[in-house]
Formats: C-alpha cells, structure tokens, sequence
C-alpha cells in the first residue's frame, strides 16, 4: 500500500475515536517524523502537542474528579486534535498550506527555522485558531474543565523545554536550564494567555467569515513571532523580546 494511504488511515478520525487512540496517533506519526529527515521540524510542535494531550490522559486515570466532565472533554480534545490532523494530511499529501497553518509550514520548510520557534508557531495555529473553532463546533461551554488544563500546561512546560534543550538542542531549550523558572512563567503566561483569548473568540465566532478573519489574525500572529525571534537571533532589540511577544494576541 502506498505511503500516503497509510498517512490517510491514520490521520482520519470517527465516531469510534478516544483520547487514547487520538495518542496512539500522534504516537506513530512521532516515530515517523522522526526518521523522515525532511519531516523533522514537524517534530517540536507535535511532541509538545502529545506531551499535553498524554497529561490530560493520564490526569483522568489519576484522579476521577480532576475533570468535572471525562466525556465532554474526551470530545473536544478528538475534535481539537481533528483541526491538526486535517491540515497536517493535505501537507503531507501535497504540500498543500491551508490557513490558520500555513505560516507555520512555511517556517518548517525553512532551513533557517528553530525548533523552539516551529514549536510555538504550531500552538499559534492550533490554540488560537483551531481551540475558539473546536469550542464553539461543540458548544462547549466547562469553564472549570476548561481552565484545569492551564495546571497540566504549568506541569507539562518542563517537561517540554528539556525536550528542546536535550533532544533537539535549541538555544532557548538550553536557556530553560539556566534560567528555569524565568522561562517556564514567561512560557506557561504566553500560552494561557492566548487559550484565555481562544475561550472569549469562541463566543464571537458566528459566520464563515468570522472564521476566516479568526484564521487570517492567527496568520500575522505567525508572522509576528518569526519577526520577533529573527531580531532575537540578530540580537536585534533583543531586550524587548519578551515584551514583543506579549503583544502578541489574536482577537476578534
């Protein structure tokens, strides 16, 4: 069977999916990535994203009462994980970019791109595009459910900036080591941010059109971070870096 059909059956989601077979997913895919030279910068998002989606897993097996509802938010994570897939499929497929995730394959098929920046262009696209979409799709509405996942961020972001220091050896991976608990709150408040951003663009999404300029705001959020990491690299107003990207927002 060809490559690319396989990559088809893998990718599809149905009425049958779980939490754990979204895992076993990403799972396979990681492996793959990993020994497809020409894929690997589709490697740091991903293993974040899977780092995340195994956390909240594993805290529904740990603690029966973490989540008020198991089910519903079995449901949004299976349709949230659908928004990557979906995408990721026509990449693979044909090199297709659709928005909201076109910036970052792009970037991912720069030699010039970091991991660290290919990471957080990936969770761009997906929380503050494809999160406000999967939100208002289910019309999920579990506040409380919904911010118990900023705590398995805050315990996951170690975990994953020693990932980019150790397996992909990036210099703000490595800064994490020096500089540990500076970056994981720089971290953990960019990220919660945006999913408190996603939750209130979620409410205002009414039209296609709405959706598109949802996307086409998360596209120049892209842009941004590229800009703002370029002139890091260049240290170029370096010093304002931080402050750069706390202003970036998507909002509609």
């Amino acid at each position: 069977m060809h490559p690319q059909k396989r990559l088809c059956e893998l990718l599809q989601t149905g009425p049958n999916d779980t939490i754990f077979s979204v895992l076993g997913k990403m799972d396979v895919l990681l492996d793959y990535f990993k020994h497809e030279h020409h894929y690997k910068s589709l490697v740091p998002f991903l293993e974040t994203y899977y780092l995340v989606t195994k956390r909240v897993a594993l805290k529904s097996l740990e603690n029966a009462h973490f989540f008020n509802d198991v089910q519903e938010m079995d449901r949004i994570d299976i349709r949230f994980a659908e928004l990557y897939f979906t995408p990721l499929l026509a990449f693979l497929d044909n090199h297709a970019m659709p928005k909201p995730w076109n910036t970052y394959f792009k970037h991912c098929l720069s030699p010039h791109s970091k991991p660290f920046v290919q990471m957080l262009l990936g969770i761009n696209a997906h929380i503050n595009a494809d999160l406000p979409c999967a939100l208002t799709e289910l019309n999920y509405t579990n506040r409380k459910d919904f911010l118990a996942i900023n705590k398995i961020l805050e315990e996951t972001i170690p975990t994953i900036m020693h990932y980019l220091a150790f397996q992909e050896h990036d210099l703000l991976g490595v800064s994490e080591i020096v500089f540990k608990q500076f970056m994981i709150e720089e971290f953990k408040t960019i990220i919660v941010r945006w999913r408190e951003s996603a939750w209130k663009n979620a409410k205002k999404l009414k039209t296609t059109q709405d959706r598109q300029r949802l996307h086409a705001l998360t596209e120049k959020a892209g842009k941004d971070l590229i800009k703002t990491f370029e002139d890091l690299w260049h240290l170029k107003h370096a010093t304002k870096t931080l402050e750069r990207l706390h202003e970036i927002e998507v909002s509609l």
